[in-house]
């Protein structure tokens, strides 16, 4: 028998894919952890290329003359360009330097650090609204509100809607798919104006130190954001905070449930007793997905 060998494909529309990446990532991995996609970019699936490539001067994150994708946004004074391309993850040397002395100033660990009795107080508020109705969609109910609350106490916002906020992060994300329909396209640009618009409005109320130390110069005389700069990474904290936790809880769930004998180890007898069971649980969710992802 003649055992034919499928040619290796990195397609992120696949349905194949969606459902269960991580056949595919260990294949990369072992026969091709460099891959030219014949969709016309390359991949990287081992983690010491892409520390290697993030680090290396020569690849650049920024938007670039020439750029594929801003051409598809339709070009640099498109709406998604504008946005975007004030990004602090899209910019590049100087640019990106300034970005992240602003943001480290305002999101020191001390700052961070005074919010954690709130945010454990949003959780269980989450966990206690699911455990009165006697059932909980996770994502519905706690992956998805959680991000937009902190991030609203973070910068001192209104309480916004989750659902809002989580379907224009969803929109804004599909404007970087490798392949972006005519309608991704549009529902991308009317969720940066939904976002901008909530934002611009919720900051008028907004008496949060970090906002202010955002807008406010450096120590040794360097400015702060301007209100576009404010706005865009601002959308960007929104965009890229929702999406990350939500994923991170969704997946941390599905890992531990598909594994039941790390879903009992936090609770088994026999533990230290010095850690949260909370803590415990999401020590092992990190360590089992890393484990699937890394191999």
């Amino acid at each position: 028998m003649v055992h034919v060998i499928q040619p290796l494909l990195y397609d992120p529309e696949d349905p194949g894919y969606r459902n269960d990446p991580y056949p595919l990532y260990a294949r990369l991995r072992t026969t091709e952890p460099v891959h030219r996609s014949p969709l016309g970019y390359w991949v990287l699936s081992r983690y010491a290329d892409i520390d290697l490539v993030h680090r290396d001067p020569r690849c650049v994150r920024g938007l670039q003359p020439g750029d594929g994708m801003v051409a598809t946004w339709g070009g640099w004074s498109s709406p998604i360009a504008a946005e975007l391309g004030s990004w602090m993850l899209l910019r590049d040397g100087v640019d990106h330097a300034r970005f992240r002395r602003t943001v480290g100033k305002a999101f020191h660990p001390a700052a961070i650090r005074s919010l954690r009795t709130r945010i454990r107080g949003i959780v269980d508020a989450l966990l206690d609204q699911a455990a009165s109705r006697g059932a909980m969609d996770v994502i519905g109910d706690l992956a998805l509100p959680l991000p937009v609350a902190v991030i609203g106490e973070l910068l001192g916002l209104p309480a916004a809607d989750p659902v809002a906020i989580g379907r224009w992060a969803r929109a804004i994300g599909r404007a970087f798919d490798e392949v972006l329909t005519s309608q991704a396209l549009d529902e991308a640009e009317r969720a940066i104006r939904n976002l901008t618009t909530h934002l611009k409005e919720s900051l008028e109320q907004s008496a949060s130190p970090i906002v202010a130390a955002l807008r406010a110069p450096t120590p040794d005389g360097e400015a702060g954001l301007s209100e576009q700069e404010l706005i865009s990474n601002l959308n960007l904290l929104f965009f890229a905070g929702f999406e990350t936790t939500r994923n991170l809880i969704g997946n941390g769930f599905l890992a531990l449930l598909g594994h039941p004998d790390q879903l009992a180890r936090p609770y088994s007898p026999g533990g230290s007793g010095q850690e949260p069971k909370v803590a415990l649980a999401m020590r092992d969710v990190t360590r089992s997905l890393h484990k699937m992802c890394l191999g």
